[in-house]
Formats: structure tokens, sequence, C-alpha cells
């Protein structure tokens, strides 16, 4: 897992994952796309009870990283394709998640970031 995401499991079945990108405010990239779906396949593994998210620092989420963007639009359609379907996955994982989901959040939410919190 990358350090984009933190995971941990408590005694009692919670799983927290932690958006860690406070410098640029948690701002989604394809490391913490790739992690985020890393940590909510180990909490299901896991057989957690409920899954808490969180940002780190002031902001819970700030959307999607101009730069990945930037990145993301100059790739190849296939590639282009292919990394929006990881993006999807995001959601995809939330929604589909047996358990509750919780989004702890505190500061701003925006664009991206708010289909994290809702």
């Amino acid at each position: 897992m990358t350090e984009e995401i933190l995971f941990a499991f408590d005694e009692r079945g919670v799983a927290t994952v932690t958006l860690n990108r406070p410098a640029v405010l948690n701002a989604i990239d394809e490391a913490l796309v790739s992690g985020f779906n890393e940590a909510m396949a180990r909490a299901a593994d896991r057989k957690a009870r409920v899954i808490v998210l969180q940002g780190s620092g002031s902001v819970y989420c700030s959307g999607a990283d101009i730069n990945y963007l930037r990145r993301a639009g100059g790739l190849p359609r296939d590639e282009n394709l292919a990394d929006a379907s990881r993006y999807a996955a995001m959601a995809e994982a939330l929604r589909a998640a047996p358990q509750p989901v919780v989004a702890r959040v505190q500061g701003g939410v925006y664009g991206g970031g708010v289909a994290l919190a809702a």
C-alpha cells in the first residue's frame, strides 16, 4: 500500500482509511487511487464491521490533483480509459461495501472528494 493512504484495523473490527496527502489538501492522484482501492479490499478481507474514511490535515479532500489530471489527459486513449476505470472503482468500492462506511469529514470537501464524503 502507498503512503498516500493509511490503513488501520482495530480489535473492534473498525477499519480506518486515511487520505494522507495533507501538503496538497489530500488531492486525489494515481497513487492515492491505488492505495484507496487496496485499503477497501483489505477492509473487506478482514471482515471489518465498519469502515471510517478520513483525511489527514485541515482538509478532508480537495478533489483531483490538477497535475494528475494533466498526466491522465496526456495518456493514450486506452490508458486514459484504464485510469478512469481505476478512479471510478473508488466510488464502486464504497457503494459495494457490505458494511457501513462513515466519512469523518473535517474542513473542506471539493470536487471528487465529495464522492468520498457522500
